[in-house]
Order: structure tokens, then C-alpha cells, then sequence
């Protein structure tokens, strides 16, 4: 009896070191919701906070500071040229703030959009999600008022994170539990469903063939094989609260702990280790 418990615990201990530790680099954040790296900062929405601060990854315990203040629920965020564009849910807008500036200014990009919350850059062009619309649209970045035009409708969630590999948009469905995709280079609007039985997927990121998801609902990163579907689904990380984005630096993911609210953090693991 006692060498099958020795054998069970033997087993257990080894499941867990196959889970990449996490450690938080920044906490007590006001409800982060984005994340983007840029040089040698990065840069942290916080939804709740209504501002952008930023972290200096160069300095061991850097202190947080803010970058831009007097936001609306800012949330995903992408960079394009030596822009920060980001989406504003409750202020129905598209933003953008000037990257090489000081003390940036926040500028309008577009307001012809209702509830946007995750983007995805492609080329020139910015895909937003709608929540409540349950479609997705999308901008030209080279036009100075882009228009609003449609790229699918018909989601199956409200609310759900959004990444292109190559010319296929990788759209995570949280409620349904699922990933979907979507080819953008023939003008498709045929959802494709690649990946179920999740358990609240939103943010996605990919490191050499593997596609990284947060599962919020049950606190965990898990990582899929994009070249073999048949390999099992990996934990990388769990114990989470909440993960709602994925950022991948230098081998590095870092993952948007969103709650508690004020108290959310940053946490990351290495890679090369998951």
C-alpha cells in the first residue's frame, strides 16, 4: 500500500514540474485588458483604470508608471508604424496614441463602430470585433477617416480574442468554447471550427508551431500543436485568475491576469521551458 502511494505521489510531482512556472513581474493592476511590447517597455491597458501604463523590462522590480490617463475602458491593443491603436469599448471608438511621444495625445480613429474590444493587424489593415454586433469589421490604417466595413457576422459569442497566421484569422469564441477561423485572402465569410472543448478561450498567441490559448474560465494556458491536431492539448500554466490576454517577448509569454479587480497582474513563463 505505502510503495502505491509513494508511486502515486511520484507521478503527481512529475505532472506538475511538465507545468511551466509562472511568476508575476507586476501586480495591484486596475483591470489590465491589453498588452504590447515595444523596445524596451511594455505597455499595459488597464480597463478599470481608464489609462495605458508602461514598464521598463530592463529594470529588475521597475516600478509601473502611467503613460496615458483619461481613457475609456481601453482594452486590446496592436502596433502599427509608431502607433499604439487601441479599442474603447463603452466610448464606442478606435484609438491611437503616438508611441515616440513623451506625453502622447490620444487621437480619434474611428467612432463608426459600436463595442469593440479585441483587434488583429493584417498588412494595412486593423480587424476589430464587436461585441455586442457579434461581427467583425475592419479599417484601413492608411486612410486618414477609414471606413467601417464588414467582414462576418453571425458570432457565436459575445466576447472572444483574435490573431492572424498568415492570411487566416484565428477568432476564439469564449462562450461556445471554441476556436474558429476564418480565411481573409477570398473575401470568406465561412466560419471554420478547429478547435473545441475549451473552456472560456480568449487570448491567443503563437511561438514556433504552437498556438497558445488563455482559458479564462479555468485559469489556465494551454498550448496546441498547429502542425500535428492529433497531439494532445498541453497545460503550460495554471492557477490563473482570470488570463484574458497572451504576449509573447523573447521566448517569453506573458499572460493579463484581468482579477481581481483593482488587483490584477502580469504574470509570465518561459517557453524554451513549457
Amino acid at each position: 500500500m505505502k510503495k502505491n502511494i509513494f508511486t502515486i505521489t511520484l507521478l503527481l510531482l512529475i505532472a506538475l514540474n511538465a507545468i511551466a512556472q509562472n511568476n508575476y513581474i507586476v501586480k495591484d493592476l486596475n483591470g489590465p485588458s491589453g498588452i504590447i511590447q515595444y523596445e524596451n517597455n511594455l505597455y499595459i491597458a488597464e480597463w478599470n483604470g481608464g489609462k495605458i501604463s508602461k514598464l521598463d523590462l530592463t529594470i529588475k522590480d521597475a516600478p509601473v508608471e502611467e503613460y496615458i490617463s483619461n481613457l475609456i475602458t481601453p482594452s486590446d491593443m496592436v502596433l502599427y508604424k509608431n502607433y499604439i491603436y487601441f479599442a474603447e469599448g463603452k466610448a464606442n471608438r478606435i484609438s491611437r496614441i503616438d508611441i515616440s511621444k513623451i506625453n502622447p495625445i490620444r487621437e480619434d480613429v474611428t467612432t463608426d463602430i459600436i463595442s469593440p474590444s479585441s483587434l488583429a493587424l493584417h498588412n494595412d489593415e486593423l480587424y476589430v470585433r464587436e461585441e455586442q454586433a457579434k461581427r467583425i469589421v475592419k479599417i484601413n490604417l492608411t486612410k486618414e477617416r477609414p471606413k467601417v466595413f464588414e467582414v462576418v457576422r453571425n458570432l457565436k459569442s459575445f466576447y472572444g480574442g483574435m490573431i492572424f497566421i498568415d492570411n487566416t484569422l484565428y477568432i476564439s469564441e469564449t462562450q461556445s468554447q471554441k476556436i474558429v477561423t476564418l480565411n481573409v485572402s477570398d473575401n470568406s465569410k465561412t466560419l471554420k471550427d478547429v478547435y473545441t472543448g475549451l473552456n472560456g478561450p480568449i487570448g491567443m498567441e503563437t511561438f514556433g508551431h504552437y498556438l497558445y490559448i488563455a482559458n479564462a474560465y479555468e485559469g489556465s494556458v494551454l498550448k496546441i500543436n498547429l502542425k500535428n491536431q492529433e497531439e494532445a492539448k498541453v497545460k503550460v500554466a495554471t492557477g490563473l485568475n482570470f488570463p484574458l490576454e497572451l504576449y509573447v517577448y523573447n521566448s517569453e509569454l506573458f499572460i493579463v491576469e484581468h482579477t481581481p479587480v483593482p488587483g490584477g497582474k502580469i504574470s509570465k513563463i518561459n517557453l524554451l521551458k513549457a
